[in-house]
């Protein structure tokens, strides 16, 4: 008794390694999900949960139809139309138990199935009164510490309980719960239409809507939530939370080491969005439910399998072996044909797009050129919206953005102008591969704890300041305020305390001395990421963002591939600049606007280079023959990009002159503060250099 009691309210023995992981610390329990409430706790996490759910609740139903009707089957399509997109009561329904859901989940949690397991609840009730008793009975001995600790878990576990800090995870329950009732409608219309031509009767809407509002009716349990095990399966791959062996074996691994959920948020979500990436996969190569309904080259016929393996396949889905089990067996196959051949359109449409520069995917392989991409306001995950200078997200489109984005990296990796095509083929697959399928995995949030461990300084802050802000309430929330108030990028050093205030920007409002200055384009003197729009700021918040594209002079350097700002930390005698200087110094050049001419000389003559390849070929512009070029095979080591035509030099020295010249001309004292430090550089540098050792470390100036 004693032993179970101290696992139970065990704190730091528990913490980073539980030798005893079936009897959890129920105060690590309720601390966690404090910090689990503060990290879902912004407005658009509900909102980006509620935009995949509805992206996978439409997918499905199209998939189906879509594989139907590529087979010919138009009398399946058109059930799986009436199933998914009839429109009757489905939506009212699906709203009136989402507000239920919702109700319930902040009254008390515990109490909705969608949350935890009945019988778990009452085993966790009954082990708190047990605790409760050994407590009492430990302090008439005179020992208070376990009514102490127990104190100090019904404080953490009511403040991880109360509505408004679990407002984010709530919203998401709630969701869940317009999703399976959705599901359900679905589902139960399915059976209600099989039942209906099995008795040989004609499907009207008052048959169809009396048989289906029974079926539907019938899967509620006695609290009001939707019990059914095809229902919870199907409702389970839409909102990313189905379990696997991969989903077990990791969750064991946690209880072991509790230590490592502080890398390892999320591990059910991240192994169903790589299942889910697979299963919408071009011709269905990536999934295994496509080869096996379809065989390896899509051909495979209904006639071809016994009735052993439909059974089999159905248990496996979760869905009912009954006398509609052939039935359900082809609508399975439809859908998974249908998400293979969706699949197939968008990564031939984000094909055309990459070609044409219309959208952008994750990035470049290089990474010093991808931060300068980021630093200039390129946005990934972003198509252009015709006639306008905005891009819109795509990111809320799920696996299939996820695919559109891996196409657009092909292109825009495979077809750089700082390499060819076939230079720096392991770097460029690589990135492609993590971009894509390794960076969501499961093993890549281990990533994070490698760095530290190895003593990544800067992999250090990155945590310290994420797991720092969660570890107050609404750190989410606090972050996305800082956002809507005060927009754009930051111009910050990665220090704990400057990155701890990036993220809670909403100080600025109370603390104006002590705000970060903001990162500014040297151009034009406009801050880099900043929203004038009050509704743009706020649209943002959700799943689908718009941003302003890059300016011209900007994006002619993405387009180079030019690193714009390589000596910025820099003074013009090598001392390190503050931020706010940094910040000045841009603010400066942009006012004088000789760095946006000169930029634009050397645009207009890059413009105007042209070459005539050996077949007669005539091209036009640095971008095009050097594209060309590469195209062609030529490497990097017989074509260097800094150096032809001189594109790369000029931009440098016109850089480094207008810097000098900005820097020259600061106001007071910030001007003198900087020179001060130069000189007391110097002095260490000729001090140094001459062996005073006694000048080195007391300065007399």
């Amino acid at each position: 008794l004693h032993q179970w009691a101290q696992d139970n309210l065990g704190v730091f023995k528990k913490a980073i390694y539980d030798g005893n992981p079936e009897v959890p610390s129920i105060i690590n329990k309720a601390w966690w999900s404090n910090i689990f409430n503060s990290a879902l706790s912004a407005f658009g996490t509900p909102m980006r949960a509620g935009a995949g759910n509805l992206t996978g609740l439409l997918g499905r139903g199209a998939a189906t139809i879509g594989g139907a009707v590529l087979e010919g089957d138009l009398t399946r399509a058109k059930q799986a139309m009436t199933a998914h997109f009839a429109l009757d009561d489905t939506l009212s329904k699906a709203l009136d138990h989402m507000r239920l859901v919702f109700r319930k989940a902040s009254n008390n949690p515990k109490q909705v199935s969608y949350v935890m397991r009945g019988d778990i609840a009452i085993k966790e009730e009954k082990a708190l009164e047990s605790l409760r008793a050994y407590a009492d009975a430990a302090s008439a001995e005179g020992e208070d510490g376990a009514s102490m600790l127990l104190k100090i878990y019904e404080d953490l576990d009511a403040l991880s309980m109360d509505p408004a800090l679990r407002f984010g995870g709530n919203s998401m329950t709630a969701l869940d719960g317009f999703s399976k009732s959705v599901v359900a409608n679905t589902e139960a219309k399915y059976i209600a239409i099989n039942r209906l031509l099995k008795d040989g009767e004609e499907i009207t809407d008052e048959k169809l809507h009396k048989i289906s509002e029974d079926i539907y009716n019938s899967w509620f349990d006695k609290n009001g939530m939707i019990d059914n095990e095809a229902v919870n399966t199907i409702t389970s791959e839409i909102a990313l939370n189905a379990d696997s062996p991969v989903v077990d074996a990791f969750n064991s691994f946690l209880k072991r080491f509790p230590a490592a959920r502080s890398f390892i948020w999320f591990p059910r979500t991240t192994a169903n969005i790589i299942d889910t990436f697979g299963k919408w996969s071009p011709a269905g190569v990536l999934s295994a439910d496509h080869w096996k309904l379809w065989g390896p080259l899509g051909r495979k016929k209904m006639a071809d399998f016994t009735t052993d393996e439909v059974v089999s396949f159905l248990k496996s889905k979760g869905r009912p072996v009954d006398e509609f089990a052939h039935e359900t067996f082809e609508m399975l196959r439809y859908e998974v044909k249908g998400k293979a051949a969706i699949g197939s359109l968008f990564v031939t449409a984000a094909a055309f797009a990459a070609m044409n520069g219309r959208c952008t995917g994750t990035g470049h392989y290089d990474k010093a050129r991808q931060r300068m991409r980021l630093r200039s306001g390129w946005k990934p995950k972003t198509c252009k919206v015709p006639g306008t200078n905005k891009v819109v997200s795509y990111e809320w489109m799920g696996p299939l953005g996820d695919w559109l984005a891996l196409t657009v990296d092909v292109f825009d990796n495979f077809d750089s102008l700082t390499t060819a095509q076939s230079e720096g083929l392991y770097k460029k697959l690589m990135y492609l591969l993590g971009s894509s399928v390794t960076n969501r995995s499961i093993l890549s949030q281990l990533e994070p704890l490698h760095d530290v461990l190895q003593g990544n300084g800067a992999a250090a802050m990155r945590f310290a300041t994420s797991f720092g802000n969660n570890l107050v309430p609404l750190g989410s929330l606090r972050n996305e305020m800082g956002k809507l108030l005060y927009p754009g990028l930051r111009q910050i050093r990665g220090e704990l305390d400057e990155m701890l205030r990036n993220r809670n920007a909403w100080l600025d409002a109370f603390d104006p001395s002590r705000k970060l200055p903001p990162l500014v384009d040297p151009i034009d003197g406009k801050r880099i990421g900043y929203l004038e729009n009050w509704f743009q700021r706020v649209v943002n918040m959700g799943p689908v963002e718009f941003h302003d594209q890059p300016s011209k002079e900007r994006q002619f350097l993405i387009d180079i591939e030019f690193n714009s700002s390589p000596t910025m930390r820099l003074s013009q005698r090598g001392v390190l600049l503050e931020a706010h200087e940094i910040k000045a110094i841009n603010s400066k050049m942009g006012e004088m606007g000789i760095y946006k001419q000169k930029i634009n000389t050397i645009m207009q003559r890059a413009n105007k280079l042209t070459y005539t390849a050996p077949d007669g070929t005539v091209y036009k512009g640095f971008v095009n023959i050097v594209q060309a070029a590469r195209r062609g095979g030529i490497s990097s080591e017989i074509l260097d990009t800094t150096k032809f035509a001189n594109v790369f030099t000029e931009l440098t020295l016109a850089y480094a002159q207008c810097k000098r010249l900005a820097e020259d001309n600061l106001d007071e004292p910030m001007r003198s503060a900087i020179r001060e430090r130069e000189y007391e550089k110097i002095n260490a540098d000729y001090h140094q250099k001459s062996g005073n050792l006694e000048e080195v470390l007391v300065p007399t100036r």
